[in-house]
């Protein structure tokens, strides 16, 4: 830094407030691996669920493409709770929550389909 001529204040770092900022950088990094760390667990709890156990039960009995098309369509059913989420809480109409829901259906279900093609391709979830 002497070198250059500059100071710590000239690139921006001030000693005034710094414990305070120190602690609400902690916060922010808690706050962040906390909604990270749980979307996480909820992600791999869904795909145990649906590509996981589903896919490969219903493979093993009836055949990959059965097993494919029921895991993403029981995967579509599930995200629906967004929606009655919706009209419980007063955010939508039932007409609104419909249209959803049939949106949440039909774009899970083809997300859930190309997954289990990967799981099936790969033999990893």
């Amino acid at each position: 830094m002497k070198i250059c001529g500059l100071k710590l204040a000239d690139i921006g770092l001030k000693l005034k407030n710094t414990f305070k900022y120190v602690v609400c950088g902690f916060g922010l990094v808690f706050f962040t691996f906390t909604i990270s760390y749980g979307l996480e667990v909820a992600l791999l709890a869904e795909e145990g669920m649906f590509r996981g156990f589903i896919l490969k039960v219903v493979t093993e009995r009836s055949g990959f493409k059965t097993g494919n098309y029921l895991q993403a369509f029981l995967f579509g059913i599930w995200h629906i709770v967004m929606c009655v989420l919706g009209v419980y809480d007063g955010q939508m109409s039932v007409g609104q929550a419909v249209i959803f829901a049939v949106g949440y259906v039909v774009l899970a279900g083809i997300l859930a389909l190309e997954w289990g093609t990967c799981v099936s391709m790969t033999g990893v979830l």
